[in-house]
């Protein structure tokens, strides 16, 4: 029954990507999609790890990541506050989400920042039968790849649920499972304040926060949220950057 959907959600993928009336235009032979130069999509080169917990606690750099991209408005309005702070970050997109909005993830990919693969449904993959989950996390990347001409290196698994199963074979596909080390709450809607504070209560270098594309309250906060931490002298990179500046034993 899950592969027929999936089956039939590629249909509409490619019908989504190569009709004219919406969502993003594409022309093979030139190598653009949604005028976005395939040759020129980033190649995110750092080593792969299995599980990637945090950075160097040595330096004051920090990743802001949002899950659940892309969505209408609240995926704008991240870029925009984003690019007004001259601020990068990154996505971690789900799959169902990125055939519906190609434009958004375009437009994610087109700011600079960087893309991860969130499956394609957001279940609880360690509940799922192994052919299940290995296909939210495959399609995604198809899905990914023919957006955006972008070979996904990076995975966030929905609710944070992994087997060590599941992490071997997402480690096998040169992917790493991102994790975080502050999780806002935001999709329980907290205040602006309670959220900032939870944020800079528990920052630390080499620090990954976990907010997510879709909650008012991280459009809300996410401006303070940049400049108090930008005030405590931290930087502001993708996940890999901090993964290429980890330190290895």
């Amino acid at each position: 029954m899950v592969n027929r959907i999936f089956t039939f959600a590629l249909i509409v993928l490619t019908v989504s990507i190569f009709t004219s009336g919406g969502g993003a235009s594409a022309t093979e032979d030139s190598g653009v999609i949604g005028n976005v130069n395939l040759l020129l999509a980033p190649i995110l080169k750092f080593e792969p790890v299995r599980v990637f917990t945090s950075g160097n606690p040595l330096v004051k750099r920090v990743a802001l990541t949002f899950d659940d991209t892309p969505n209408p408005y609240y995926t704008e309005e991240l870029l925009r506050i984003l690019r007004e702070h001259g601020v990068k970050a990154t996505f971690f997109c789900m799959g169902n989400k990125s055939q519906l909005y190609p434009d958004l993830l375009i437009q994610v990919l087109r700011d600079g920042h960087d893309i991860g693969n969130h499956s394609y449904s957001h279940p609880k993959l360690d509940g799922l039968p192994r052919d299940d989950w290995e296909e939210e996390v495959l399609y995604t990347n198809r899905i990914i790849k023919r957006v955006l001409g972008y070979e996904c290196r990076l995975f966030r698994p929905p609710h944070g649920r992994m087997t060590d199963e599941i992490t071997e074979f997402v480690f096998s596909q040169g992917m790493t499972t991102c994790m975080w080390t502050v999780n806002t709450g935001d999709y329980l809607e907290p205040s602006v304040d309670t959220m900032v504070k939870k944020i800079t209560s528990n920052i630390v270098p080499g620090g990954i926060v976990l907010m997510h594309d879709g909650t008012d309250v991280a459009l809300d906060a996410l401006p303070v949220v940049i400049d108090t931490l930008a005030g405590q002298g931290y930087e502001f990179v993708t996940m890999s950057e901090l993964i290429s500046g980890r330190i290895v034993f």
